[in-house]
């Protein structure tokens, strides 16, 4: 190999081209070649094959040092193929097992270029390595400054795998080579997350892209490496853009990336026992189970497997990724293809608009198991399973998923011919086609099927099963809560289910308006097959079987609802086999007797508990069914069971329980409800059924000549209410209007007989027993005043009157509220006089006059209103003793008024109303009074609240006390009478004060609180006074003048009381306003001298200290004439002179 350079040293060419020799590079392949820019010109000289790099720095440590830095381009960056033995030859790709430094030749998964292998590949790194299409600073990934170039992505991941970090990559195009090999690719490494979608500053991770709300990541991994913009399998674009290395888990992960343009058909093998090289043009993975997430896979092309993804023996999981116009070659998975073994998981991902007419986006083949959630498939094109192909021993699970317009040849949305189980829960196809083939949603072979909450609408295929196409062999096919609607089959049938081969159960599954051939829901072959809770509603074959066509043996119908189905034969059921079971059913309106059909030498259809429209024949009746001329259902797109319907309540139990019948109904309502008897069809009425009665009218006799008019009522149901009749021999003189009311003017006499049928809002219905009415011939006397309507009170009373001429011979007889002569007969005159004593004697009231010869009888009645009366006023709790007074006293304060709309009415003791509730109680006496609550709303009065008030009398003196003169030493009784009520007796002496009040004293005085004081043993004149206390005032005496003194004592000299003592008034009776007193006998005590009225008041007082006693002093008397009491006293004496001013 020659080498040409242009100014290159010799030995920095030796230094570079030697360690690349030293690896075989003579092979051609994985050569390094080192660009100097400007200053350097390339390399040439070679034929690059494939594997070789290109570098613009130099990839050793030093110009003089030919080991690699860990993170150079060449670290493990070898022959992929090469392994290390024991001895020499080493040709082709067998290495010794040292390198030149005798160190280990391969560290790691694959040898480095060169000749020293680098030993230690983990360099020091932080959390995070940066990466951005331009690159920055150093460009060692330290951070967004420091950034990686695109162009070494490759090692920035292999760097983050060294030490555990993540691997952030700005927006911007990344490609896996810069060279033209399509064999490079991206490789995902253990541990390693890497990231896309940055802008190029970010200190924390970005929020998640999603591409599949339209918002894909600005990050792109392209296999665009040669021709400029092209794909697909004739272009030169990357093999993978993405690998994984084997043994990958879940810590791999990629996430917010666009990847696109790969080119499987460029792949070489890489894996020697892997199955296929030449596919996944986007992602290849190998026995691992990396995490792909929010990355759109578009553009890519796998030769026949796996145009986006090709899965080998691995796991990997899918999230939030959209899928588009990947490719593979028209072969398995346009989108991804999974082989041997593993579990793929795929959420929330979307995968649409591929059209390469392959089988299916998804394939799956051999023991992969494949578990797809919230996830949708829509206008993708197939040739075998427009969503999936699924072939081998696979299991596929499917939960809320939407696959919408997807279309194959077979199979619209899934086909899948495999021993395992095909899951589904809370999906939804919908306009799915298989434009040449069975299954317009799936098609399945040998295998079982479950679906759960599964929504089938407008679905098609060209031949059977628009739905469903159903081969399971000895598998099984399980539909439960599930809805076929609008769905089309042709072929031999099932517009919405078409099974082959196998056995079905179907639970709780409504079927409407799908069309087929034969069987415009279900085509039946296969056997063992049940239906239970499920609803078929205006289905239709062009052919036999509207709902069902059954060509199986023995299929059993258990609480099966059908309602305006259609077929040339068999509108509701075609039975071919002969052996179908109806059990607890209800069919309606499916072409009469065209609703059952079974060709000729087969036998009918078997019906127990079942409900049918009262044409409808070609059942066997093994008991306890029911016919029926009204519809059960609600509507005509529904058979949920009217509140009338005779399915309510009369099914079996134990048939129910006999066919493993669910705990729910159609709608997810208990099946039994409140553990009663089970409803016929598919629904449970969740109430208790409405019985529709009619009531005939009271009165049953009508006289010729006479208006008549009677109303039948009805009962139960929901208003208004029309009627009609069922059967009668009426005269045409009398009509029953829809209304109800029977009426007209009878012109001849008889007996005649009329049964009436109601219907309801709700179209429910109800007939009355047959009603008698007697017409009698004209009557003998007229009726000139019938009873009138009339309105009381409870506690009142009425009168109803009815008058009749002539009326000799006639007999009366009243009724409540029924005139049938076996009620109680309130009275037998042309008056009546009900009590009201409660409100029970509401009502209808009825006379019934019969002529004297008891042929002719006259029957009027009337009716009483009764309101309640108010309730009493309550009384409150003011006192009710009162004083004579002027002023009116408001008789409101003793009741309370119940309610602002009564009016209060106030009565005497006489019964009069008074004007007002104000009253003058001036006199003594007692004054009884009578308070009602009157409504003006009823017209109605309480009962009376009885009080009364007392007016007491006024205190007064009658009799006061009268002066007394008495002996010194002798006992004096003062009395004095009162009026009043609850008198109180309080005596004083010498003035009206509190401490002169007089208390018990036996030596002193009685009767202190008494109308008789009495003084004892009296030693000094003095003055007395007593105040009466009574209810209605206070009342005080004058001074009663109490005189004591020795038997012919001088006026105006007092004998002293004790030694000593001696008080002269000099001038007595005075004429002046001051009077002189000498005192003599004081000593050395103090003395004080006071003057009061009569009535006690004190004029004037004076002290004297304790020696100035003795002596004469002058004393202020007043200025009116009249007696004047003075009161000289010490500590221990004391004497009272009465003294007289002119």
């Amino acid at each position: 190999m020659a080498v040409r350079r242009t100014g290159l040293p010799a030995t920095y060419a030796r230094l570079v081209v030697k360690p690349i020799f030293s690896n075989y590079c003579m092979k051609k392949h994985y050569l390094l070649c080192l660009l100097v820019g400007l200053l350097f010109q390339a390399i040439t000289g070679y034929t690059c094959g494939p594997g070789n790099l290109t570098a613009t720095a130099s990839p050793f440590v030093s110009s003089s040092d030919l080991n690699l830095p860990n993170t150079s381009s060449a670290v493990n960056a070898g022959d992929p193929t090469s392994m290390t033995v024991a001895n020499a030859p080493y040709p082709a790709t067998n290495l010794p097992r040292t390198d030149a430094a005798a160190n280990p030749r391969i560290v790691g998964n694959r040898v480095d270029m060169g000749a020293l292998e680098v030993q230690n590949l983990t360099p020091p790194c932080g959390t995070v390595v940066y990466v951005t299409q331009a690159g920055a600073g150093l460009q060692n990934g330290s951070s967004w400054e420091n950034a990686f170039a695109g162009t070494a992505l490759q090692t920035a991941i292999n760097t983050a795998a060294t030490c555990g970090a993540q691997v952030w990559v700005a927006q911007g195009l990344y490609k896996p080579t810069t060279g033209s090999d399509p064999t490079i690719s991206f490789v995902l490494k253990e541990g390693v997350a890497i990231y896309g979608g940055f802008v190029g500053n970010e200190t924390a991770l970005r929020p998640s892209p999603n591409p599949v709300t339209g918002q894909p990541s600005s990050s792109t991994l392209s296999g665009d490496i040669g021709t400029p913009g092209d794909s697909g399998r004739d272009s030169d674009n990357s093999g993978h853009v993405v690998r994984s290395e084997p043994g990958l888990t879940a810590s791999a992960v990629l996430d917010g990336f666009v990847i696109t343009k790969g080119n499987g058909q460029n792949a070489v093998l890489i894996e020697p026992n892997a199955i296929n090289s030449v596919v996944g043009g986007g992602l290849y993975t190998i026995s691992g189970s990396p995490s792909i997430r929010n990355c759109f896979f578009i553009d890519n092309y796998g030769s026949a497997n796996g145009g986006a993804i090709y899965n080998e023996n691995s796991s990997p999981i899918i999230t939030n990724c959209r899928f588009e116009g990947n490719s593979a070659g028209g072969v398995y998975g346009s989108a991804i293809s999974n082989r041997g073994t593993g579990t793929i998981t795929i959420t929330g991902s979307l995968f649409e608009k591929h059209t390469d007419n392959g089988n299916g986006v998804v394939f799956i083949s051999d023991n992969v198991k494949l578990v797809v959630s919230n996830s949708t498939f829509r206008l993708n094109l197939g040739r075998i399973g427009g969503a999936f192909q699924n072939e081998g021993n696979t299991q596929m699970e499917l939960t809320d998923c939407f696959l919408e317009n997807n279309t194959a040849r077979n199979g619209g949305a899934i086909y899948h011919q495999s021993s395992g189980l095909l899951k589904l829960t809370r999906c939804q196809f919908v306009n799915n086609q298989a434009l040449v083939r069975d299954g317009g949603a799936i098609y399945l072979q040998g295998a079982g099927l479950e679906a759960t909450d599964c929504r089938f609408t407008g679905n098609s295929s060209v031949a059977e099963g628009g739905g469903v196409s159903f081969s399971g062999g000895d598998q099984a096919l399980k539909l439960t809560n599930c809805v076929f609607e609008g769905n089309r089959g042709e072929g031999d049938g099932g517009g919405a289910v078409f099974v082959n081969s196998g056995s079905a159960t179907i639970i709780n599954t409504h079927f409407a308006s799908n069309t087929a051939n034969r069987g415009g829901a279900v085509f039946f072959y296969g056997e063992n097959h049940q239906v239970t809770n499920s609803s078929f509603v205006n289905n239709v074959a062009t052919e036999q079987g509207g709902a069902i066509y059954d060509a199986s043996t023995s299929p059993q119908l258990t609480n099966t609802s059908f309602q305006g189905n259609q077929a040339l034969q068999g509108g509701a059921i075609y039975s071919e086999g002969g052996n179908v079971k109806l059990v607890n059913s209800v069919l309606w309106n499916n072409g009469g007797a065209n609703s059952i059909v079974y060709p000729s030498g087969e036998r009918p259809v078997a019906a127990s508990y079942s409900l049918f429209d009262a044409s409808v024949t070609g059942y066997d009746d093994e008991g306890n069914n029911l016919t029926t001329t009204l519809t059960p259902f609600v509507s005509t797109t529904s058979t949920q069971l009217r509140d009338c319907s005779v399915a309510i309540n009369t099914g079996s139990n134990q048939a129910y329980s006999a066919a493993n019948g669910p705990a729910t109904d159609l709608a997810g309502a208990a099946r039994q409800y409140t553990g009663g008897v089970i409803d016929r069809g598919a629904y449970e009425y969740q109430g208790n059924p409405t019985t529709l009665t009619v009531v005939n009218p009271a009165i049953s006799t009508a006289t010729v000549g006479q208006a008549f008019s009677q109303p039948f009522t009805a009962q139960g149901g929901s208003g208004p209410y029309s009627y009609s009749m069922v059967s009668s021999n009426l005269p045409a003189s009398l009509s029953l209007s829809s209304a109800g009311v029977l009426s007209g003017t009878p012109t001849e006499a008889g007996s005649y007989s009329i049964t009436v049928q109601t219907s309801d809002a709700n179209g429910c219905s109800g007939t009355g027993t047959a009603y008698e009415l007697t017409v009698r011939p004209a009557s003998s006397f007229t009726v000139v005043q019938a009873p009138a309507s009339q309105t009381a009170c409870v506690g009142g009373r009425v009168t109803f009157s009815v008058r009749v001429t002539p009326d000799q011979g006639v007999t009366y007889a009243w009724y409540k509220n029924s005139a049938d002569p076996r009620q109680p007969i309130q009275a037998t005159t042309p008056d009546y006089t009900v009590e009201i004593t409660d409100g029970g004697k509401a009502g209808r009231y009825i006379v019934r006059v019969t002529g004297a010869d008891g042929s002719v009888v006259e029957q009027r009645e009337t009716y009483l209103t009764v309101n309640q009366r108010p309730v009493p006023p309550p009384p409150t709790s003011t006192r009710r003793q009162l004083c004579p007074d002027a002023t009116p006293v408001n008789l409101g304060q003793y009741v309370s008024r119940t309610n602002n709309s009564y009016t209060v009415r106030y009565y005497n003791a006489a019964g009069q109303l008074l004007p007002s509730s104000n009253v003058v109680l001036n006199q003594p006496g007692t004054y009884p009074f009578a308070v009602t609550q009157f409504d003006p709303a009823t017209g109605c009065e309480s009962v009376p609240t009885n009080f009364t008030l007392t007016v007491n009398l006024t205190t007064q003196l009658v009799t006061p006390p009268i002066n007394q003169t008495a002996c010194s030493g002798s006992n004096v009784t003062l009395t004095v009478q009162a009026t009043g009520t609850n008198l109180k007796y309080e005596w004083f002496r010498g003035s009206v004060a509190n401490q002169n009040k007089l208390a018990e004293n036996a030596s002193r005085q009685t009767g202190t609180t008494t109308a008789s004081l009495t003084l004892v043993k009296v030693s000094q004149s003095e003055p007395y006074y007593v105040r009466v206390t009574g209810d209605c005032g206070v009342v005080v005496s004058g001074a009663i003048a109490v005189t004591v003194q020795s038997c012919g004592a001088r006026q105006g000299v007092s004998e002293a009381v004790e030694p000593g003592l001696q008080v002269r008034v000099l001038g007595n009776p005075t004429a002046g306003e001051w009077v002189e007193v000498e005192l003599a006998g004081v000593g050395s005590e103090s003395v004080r001298l006071v003057v009061s009225d009569e009535r006690g008041h004190v004029l004037s007082e004076q002290g004297l200290s304790a020696g100035q006693g003795d002596g004469r002093h002058r004393v202020r008397v007043g200025q009116a004439a009249g007696h004047y009491l003075l009161l000289v006293s010490t500590a221990t004496r004391r004497q009272t002179i009465r003294l007289l001013k002119h």
